[in-house]
């Protein structure tokens, strides 16, 4: 018998060989969405989420993963970050076709895992380092931060990620703002 962990590798084998990765993010995208509309209906005057009530809702409750595959490494008010060390369907079906997850994560999944956070509020970014992914290192490091547009339009702050995280010289900008 085979377990649910292969269902998963295998079903990703077959979908990244038989679409591209338009239709894989699309049909991800879809599916991610419709889960939010069943499960957390947006309402007038609700709070923000924070970035830690996403990473939650993203992790736990849509894709049921554990707290301990996923532990937090940094988190403020405007931020999470954290170290994604779960059984990965998708890396284990790049590496059996001989597939860069560089590529395969950043074209088929960044923008529905963007999409998600967007629908809990629009100030939110998804944002994953892609010097610290696996197979080239031992986890996925990944964040969501809130980026306060105005705050930025107001002191003329451009906000900008590199490597993954927010560079020193924004971090202050946008934490004086």
């Amino acid at each position: 018998m085979i377990d649910s962990f292969e269902v998963k590798v295998r079903h990703q084998v077959e979908r990244l060989k038989s679409q591209d990765y338009p239709a894989i993010e699309a049909e991800v995208t879809q599916k991610r969405l419709a889960w939010l509309a069943q499960n957390r209906p947006t309402q007038k005057g609700q709070a923000p989420v924070s970035p830690r009530q996403a990473y939650q809702l993203l992790f736990f409750d849509y894709m049921g993963l554990s707290a301990a595959d996923l532990p937090v490494v940094e988190e403020t008010d405007t931020q999470i970050a954290w170290l994604s060390q779960n059984p990965c369907p998708t890396l284990q079906a790049c590496l059996r076709l001989g597939l860069d997850t560089r590529t395969v994560c950043r074209a088929a999944y960044e923008k529905s895992t963007q999409t998600f956070l967007s629908y809990l509020d629009p100030q939110l970014r998804f944002v994953r380092n892609y010097e610290e992914i696996r197979p080239y290192a031992q986890h996925c490091r990944e964040s969501i931060l809130r980026v306060d547009f105005n705050a930025a339009i107001v002191y003329g702050v451009s906000i900008e990620v590199i490597g993954g995280v927010l560079s020193e010289e924004c971090r202050a900008l946008y934490l004086e703002a």
